[in-house]
């Protein structure tokens, strides 16, 4: 099966965020302070599109999403991966 690399849409988000969390639950991440509790997980595509000089990504092989990615800035010199 093919992959795709993409960028989210706003119908990925759900998927996106299931992705995220299964992840972190797996490597005992599921904690306060980790992407797990980021209250626009459940939102990326929202997030990232209102974001200057932010993108996300996700990789699709048929309807699965298998993996994603962004960066976006914190400040004018930090940004998050």
């Amino acid at each position: 099966m093919t992959e795709i690399l993409r960028p989210i849409e706003f119908s990925d988000n759900a998927k996106v965020a299931s992705l995220i969390r299964e992840s972190l639950e797996k490597e005992g991440m599921a904690r306060p302070g980790t992407a797990y509790f980021d209250p626009q997980l459940d939102k990326l595509a929202d997030y990232y599109n209102s974001q200057e000089r932010a993108a996300y990504f996700v990789i699709q092989e048929g309807e699965d999403i298998i993996a994603s990615g962004g960066f976006a800035p914190v400040t004018d010199t930090i940004a998050e991966l």
